[in-house]
């Protein structure tokens, strides 16, 4: 995965995370089990020490986009 600047959504793995949710989202799913479809998609960045903090950006980002920012996720 790579980066082509410094905004949040111009990282491969915060765009492919993103873009994960907001299809869920888009084809029927409320944003909450979007989120839970992407962590558990995803499950492997959890532990990786790069890209866990990208996971968690990306789905505050698109949360709060949704205007639905949860405690878990902040």
């Amino acid at each position: 995965m790579g980066a082509w600047g410094v905004g949040i959504l111009q990282d491969d793995t915060v765009s492919d995370v993103v873009g994960f949710v907001k299809d869920r989202i888009k084809a029927g799913e409320s944003v909450a089990i979007a989120t839970d479809s992407a962590l558990s998609h995803f499950s492997e960045l959890e532990n990786d020490e790069d890209d866990a903090p990208l996971l968690w950006l990306a789905l505050a980002h698109v949360q709060w986009t949704y205007g639905i920012l949860e405690d878990r996720i902040l």
